[in-house]
């Protein structure tokens, strides 16, 4: 009930957003704030630290979370679009098994390929593949392949706003359809609101090297597990929300430096077992997170 709550706040504020925000005055030549701003960097690299949490009726564990993304190559002019090829990796590390036998190390390793098409209008379509590793580390098998792919519509309603609609579908995951709907608005040059489901951010630049940021985002992920006996799970899914503030700094236009702290909420970790059923839900506190990253060149 409370999940459902926050899901319905988060996509009645993007609603208000769309329609207190949305004018018709996209044009032929209108930039989109969605697909050319701001600039996507080469490569991201963060580390996440979230302190011990308890897991309601089991035990505690920390969790460290390494993440980095690889634009390598983009394709003009491929079937009428451009196509961009991304690689991804998230490892979750937890400190202890909490009473509950938690996997050490969790991997996702996914190819990222996108393809968008763009019509005169400022409308556009991007259709997305995340191929890939989806697994417990230390239990790698022929189960550990995932297909998640999605689908969207683009509009740039004029060179400032820009909105789009549309899901991440993921079969064998747990929550198998995830919505992709909001806008992003630069409201002028020192303010960017990026009202989205699942991640929304508003930045003040400061100045060309300095900037100030508040987010929220919303996370579920299912991994393979191949484990027999006493529990006999084939799959766990982990879902939170997480609320932070953070600073980055523009070192040069080949290397940023990103901070952030905030707390996660809404965290629960969920089996499945053998036959296909999710067991209940078992809800991880709430705590304080901290992350650190590098980004660039621009």
């Amino acid at each position: 009930m409370t999940k459902s709550l926050m899901l319905s706040a988060l996509i009645a504020a993007v609603a208000s957003v769309v329609s207190a925000q949305v004018r018709p005055e996209g044009g032929p030549d209108a930039a989109c704030q969605i697909l050319d701003n701001p600039v996507k960097p080469i490569y991201r690299i963060g580390v996440s630290h979230v302190p011990a949490s308890r897991f309601s009726g089991y035990g505690e564990s920390s969790m460290v979370e390494i993440e980095a993304d690889w634009y390598f190559a983009q394709l003009m002019d491929i079937g009428y679009g451009d196509v961009d090829l991304n690689m991804e990796l998230d490892l979750i590390l937890w400190g202890h098994s909490a009473g509950l036998h938690m996997p050490d190390q969790l991997l996702e390793l996914a190819l990222d390929a996108g393809w968008t098409w763009r019509y005169a209008n400022g409308m556009g379509f991007q259709i997305r593949a995340m191929p890939g590793i989806y697994s417990d580390m230390e239990e790698l098998s022929s189960e550990m392949f995932y297909m998640p792919f999605s689908f969207a519509v683009v509009h740039a309603f004029d060179p400032a706003l820009s909105g789009i609609a549309g899901a991440v579908v993921r079969p064998s995951f747990n929550r198998v359809v995830m919505p992709m709907i909001g806008v992003e608005w630069e409201v002028s040059d020192a303010w960017r609101v990026q009202a989205r489901i699942p991640e929304s951010r508003v930045t003040w630049f400061a100045d060309p090297c300095f900037s100030v940021h508040l987010g929220m985002e919303w996370r579920n992920t299912t991994f393979a597990l191949r484990e027999r006996g006493r529990f006999d799970r084939e799959e766990i899914s982990l879902e939170d929300y997480r609320a932070y503030i953070g600073a980055a700094y523009r070192y040069s236009d080949q290397l940023e430096l990103t901070g952030d702290i905030g707390t996660i909420f809404g965290r629960n970790v969920e089996f499945e077992d053998d036959a296909h059923a999710f067991d209940g839900e078992i809800d991880i506190s709430s705590d304080m997170f901290v992350r650190l990253g590098i980004v660039g060149p621009f």
